[in-house]
């Protein structure tokens, strides 16, 4: 099985003591291959020519020491691409102190070296070597994954307070650098999220749930809502006990709008194909109106069974059909829908809107809306109101009211449903007062029989 050849660079102006560190590695000459150097500026020189695997360093150099050797290695090749180990001839406590914070692997007092220390401090150093640069490589690709995310991260603590955040997350929530690191999430989550995303938040630190996801909203600097979708999971120490929370954070703000006006462009469609069915139903509902009323044999007849065939045309209202006097000044109720009217079934002419200017009149409880005198008598009392005159060649015969306990009934399509009623019912009481008067005349005198 071929072995790994590690390139070991030795630096030393004894040639001496280069002869005993290779004699010594000599018994793992399947494993080290040996390159010398007798100065600082020759083995920077072969650094650069030569792939090195690792370097033993003396202390004591003829042009420079080992520590001004270090600074040049670091200005050519920084971070170091191999580990070093010192190599002094009588043991300093405060040369290793700084040779360790120079970046220096290890530390060997030439009087203490023997073949297996040496080696065993070789690999330890190329081993730990190899383990740090896998974990600055990772580190690399953490900090690369975490700040080039396509999507907001943030570190929380268990505390909620902001440890770490990305970018991504700055420009979704909108705050700069130094605003988020003295807050918690809680104070850019909008109110009405707060509670829900707070429950959640506590079972991932009682063990509850593993992670969760919410779509909620943050608020930004100008105080505008924008929808995240925030996926939440803990991180624990070995012992089990939380350490912080990771916050992938993903901008829907987009999606959101449009769903919105997608929900919105729905609910206009459906009212409008209410809307539709609704006067198709009132369609209906006046043809068969107009029906029974022209099969009518009297005026008389037509009044009775009108509160029953407006009824379905406003439903929730009370429906009251009246007659006026031959003199005009009192209406009757004659027949009704519901039990507002039946407690105040007269009152004068006078006391209605709608008699005395001639038109449909309503009120909808509303400024600027004015009840008529006769609908304060009612109970319960009304809040809307129509009442509709029946007008035959300009002369009040009728009266037709409708009312609603509640405000706000009185929609512009009922108002102009009402006016539609009041043209078909007028229409067809006068054909039928214009039968009547025919009929009168062409009854034969009882005593002529003329």
């Amino acid at each position: 099985m071929n072995q790994t050849v590690t390139t070991l660079l030795i630096v030393d102006d004894n040639p001496d003591d280069r002869l005993t560190f290779k004699r010594y590695l000599n018994r793992y000459e399947s494993v080290y291959q040996i390159i010398e150097a007798s100065s600082a500026s020759e083995g920077l020189e072969l650094v650069k020519t030569f792939d090195i695997d690792g370097i033993l360093l003396d202390f004591r150099l003829p042009d420079e020491d080992g520590l001004e050797f270090i600074q040049q290695l670091k200005q050519h090749n920084n971070p170091f691409s191999c580990p070093i180990i010192m190599l002094t001839g009588v043991g300093n406590q405060s040369v290793a102190v700084e040779a360790m914070k120079n970046g220096v692997h290890d530390y060997l007092v030439k009087s203490d070296i023997t073949p297996d220390n040496l080696h065993k401090a070789i690999q330890n150093s190329l081993e730990k070597f190899r383990l740090r640069r896998e974990l600055a490589q990772s580190e690399q690709r953490f900090r690369a994954t975490f700040e080039q995310a396509a999507v907001g991260i943030a570190h929380l603590g268990l505390d909620n307070r902001l440890l770490r955040f990305n970018q991504r997350f700055q420009k979704i929530v909108g705050y700069s650098q130094h605003y988020l690191q003295d807050k918690t999430c809680i104070d850019i989550i909008h109110p009405e999220d707060r509670q829900y995303y707070q429950e959640n938040f506590q079972q991932l630190l009682t063990y509850q749930t593993l992670t969760f996801s919410q779509e909620k909203r943050y608020l930004r600097p100008d105080n505008s809502p924008i929808w995240v979708n925030v996926t939440l999971s803990i991180v624990r120490q070995d012992s089990g006990e939380p350490d912080y929370i990771i916050s992938v954070v993903e901008d829907i703000n987009t999606r959101k709008q449009t769903e919105a006006a997608l929900k919105q462009a729905n609910e206009h469609l459906h009212a409008l194909v209410a809307q539709l069915q609704q006067q198709n139903q009132e369609r209906i509902l006046l043809s068969e109106l107009n029906t029974y009323l022209q099969t009518c044999t009297s005026v008389k007849e037509a009044y009775c069974i009108l509160a029953d065939l407006i009824h379905p045309l406003f439903p929730g209202f009370d429906v009251g059909v009246c007659r006026i006097d031959e003199s005009g000044t009192e209406v009757k109720l004659v027949s009704h829908w519901g039990k507002t009217f039946v407690n105040h079934p007269r009152f004068l002419a006078q006391e209605c809107w709608a008699l005395r200017l001639n038109r449909v009149h309503w009120s909808n409880n509303s400024q600027g809306s004015l009840l008529c005198p006769h609908c304060h008598d009612y109970t319960p009392s009304i809040a809307c109101c129509v009442c509709i005159p029946i007008l035959v060649q300009g002369k009040p015969l009728g009266l037709i009211i409708l009312s609603n306990s509640q405000p706000g009934q009185l929609s512009q399509e009922k108002q102009q449903l009402a006016q539609i009623l009041s043209e078909q019912i007028v229409l067809a009481l006068a054909n039928l007062q214009l039968q009547e008067k025919l009929q009168t005349q062409s009854s034969p005198d009882p005593l002529s029989l003329l």
